[in-house]
């Protein structure tokens, strides 16, 4: 029988019978359910399951500190492995650097834990074994896309002299993977933190320019880890997540507006004056001084107001989930606060727009804002808590801060090989130019200590209230003088110095490369313009020249008082 032909029936239900073996085997692709589930719901005693169906809230409370629980560990995760040290970034793919960062023994657990998930979990949970999938698809790659838009379309690195156009490619890639399976939520997380952190490295300023984008990536980081619940121990319901995700976005607000009470905010913050400090900063530097004065006082009488308005809207955030209208109300309050923040600073927060619409329509549209859903007594008794104690696990900007008539701002001028001087505008300098629009660069300056932050801010009353005496420059320089701690750094000003230089050199032997994906980047967060000719690669630039401007508001007229240049840094090409 060994050299005869099988019959057409007996190669049809052989060739059957091995698609149905290789289907059996292949059948953990489709698994929505860890195999030992029921196994694990077994060994939970019967008392302690109706205990759980006696008291909800126990259940709720029990489901929402597992996902908690998994929820930190996962952003401790994405922010050792995902923010990448300066070396990282000289390298041309960030990705092989991240997998480089995992030791051998740690990559040896990964591995064990995936094959253990793929044989006795449910890794690769599809979306319709989440509650309310069609709505939850959308919110979750709605969110990554508007996370990856801006990341895939940075400017090139010319510090870094790096693209990371592999990296780019991926995030983008990670999008329909996502909408596939929710597993690849875990990889884009990481990616998209790498990709971010590199306008952390180095280190020149703050980072005051991060929450907007932490934000997003935080909700993402919430999704993988109920992701991770799923595939290991079976839970089922999503209440959880939305909780959750209401109480980080309503975090945002509270947190600030928390810290505008310790500020007493309502009698020292004087809103009015934001739109001075703005346009000292290249904010709307079209408009001439004398009309953004006249704007300003007719702000003024309408200080009280806006203030209450503000604080009103963060401070309930403390009460989010009260009731569906509260939220709605609520999330159609601080857009249009994103709005008045816009016009009177020049800060679009767009990202943080489009998160409080997307949640806005989920509890429109989905029963997770119908009766029934997430707005219980429950609910609003755990999210009481996890909103008030947000900085202990989310870690929420708390952006408070008192605006004063002073501000400092730094103004770069570059010269070409020509003698043309050119301003350079803050785009100039690509992935870092929310860093160079905030200027946090106080750490420059010897010949006097800094009274404010950046755009006029303090979070010293008692100072704020000093310099709104100050109308004349005499008292501003003698309050610098009598001010305490210096703001001078040598540090920090060798590496701003050595940035500079490295940046310029770098553009120049490369021009400015990335044009046209730099052409599809959405809008910039941070807006402001040059005042005069602005630079834009028309010729090498041999020079660069660092003012510091300092501008007075003395209640009649915002001008400068002062005009420092603080470096003239000559450009010498890196062969040479």
């Amino acid at each position: 029988m060994s050299g005869k032909v099988l019959p057409f029936q007996s190669r049809f239900m052989l060739a059957t019978h091995w698609c149905c073996v290789r289907e059996m085997n292949l059948a953990w692709i489709d698994r929505d359910q860890p195999v030992f589930s029921d196994w694990l719901n077994h060994q939970v005693p019967q008392v302690l399951r109706q205990w759980f169906a006696r008291y909800p809230f126990l259940n709720l409370g029990v489901r929402t500190v597992l996902l908690l629980c998994m929820f930190v560990a996962l952003k401790h995760l994405v922010e050792v492995f995902g923010a990448l040290p300066a070396e990282a970034y000289t390298q041309p793919v960030l990705a092989i650097e991240l997998l480089g960062r995992v030791s051998a023994y740690v990559a040896i657990a990964m591995i064990c834990l995936t094959l253990a998930l793929l044989r006795f979990g449910a890794l690769f949970t599809r979306w319709e074994a989440f509650d309310e999938h069609t709505i939850l698809r959308r919110f979750i790659v709605f969110l990554a896309f508007i996370l990856a838009w801006p990341l895939a379309t940075m400017s090139y690195n010319h510090f870094f002299d790096q693209g990371y156009y592999l990296d780019r490619l991926l995030l983008v890639l990670c999008l329909p993977l996502i909408w596939w399976r929710p597993l690849f939520i875990l990889p884009f997380c990481f990616l998209a933190m790498a990709v971010l952190w590199q306008t952390m490295e180095p280190s020149i300023a703050g980072a005051s320019h991060i929450p907007h984008k932490r934000q997003l990536l935080l909700v993402l980081e919430m999704f993988g880890a109920a992701v991770v619940l799923r595939a290991t121990l079976g839970i089922k319901g999503m209440d959880t997540f939305w909780l959750l995700v209401c109480c980080l976005v309503a975090a945002v607000y509270w947190q600030p507006g928390f810290a505008k009470l310790e500020l007493d905010w309502i009698n020292h913050g004087h809103l009015y004056r934001m739109l001075l400090a703005a346009h000292a900063h290249g904010w709307l530097s079209f408009v001439d001084p004398t009309s953004v004065v006249a704007f300003t006082k007719m702000l003024s009488p309408l200080d009280l107001v806006m203030g209450v308005f503000v604080l009103v809207i963060e401070a309930g955030c403390l009460l989010f989930l009260l009731h569906r209208s509260v939220s709605i109300v609520l999330l159609v309050c601080v857009m249009t606060f994103h709005l008045g923040v816009f016009a009177l600073y020049g800060f679009l927060f767009w990202t943080w727009i489009l998160l409080d619409a997307a949640l806005l329509f989920v509890l429109l549209t989905s029963s997770i804002g119908r009766p029934g859903g997430i707005f219980r007594p429950g609910h609003l008794v755990i999210s009481v808590v996890l909103i008030f104690f947000a900085e202990r696990w989310c870690e929420p900007p708390s952006l408070a801060w008192l605006d004063t008539r002073l501000s400092y701002t730094y103004r770069y001028t570059a010269i070409g090989d020509s003698g043309t001087e050119y301003e350079v505008p803050n785009q100039f300098f690509g992935a870092y130019q929310d860093s160079f629009t905030m200027a946090p660069f106080g750490y420059l300056v010897d010949e006097h200590r800094g009274l404010v932050n950046p755009y006029g801010i303090t979070t010293r009353w008692k100072r704020s209230e000093a310099l709104a005496n100050a109308l004349l420059p005499a008292q501003v320089f003698a309050a610098e003088n009598s001010a305490g701690a210096e703001t001078y750094n040598a540090d920090q000003e060798r590496a701003f110095v050595d940035f500079l230089d490295t940046y310029v050199n770098h553009y120049n032997a490369t021009g400015s490369r990335g044009t046209l994906i730099a052409s599809l980047r959405p809008p910039n967060q941070f807006w402001s313009s040059p005042r005069g000719n602005p630079y834009t690669g028309q010729e090498p630039i041999r020079e660069i020249s660092v003012h510091e401007v300092t501008t007075l508001y003395d209640e009649k007229t915002l001008s400068p008082i002062r005009n420092i240049e603080l470096y003239r840094l000559k450009i010498t090409p890196a062969s040479g």
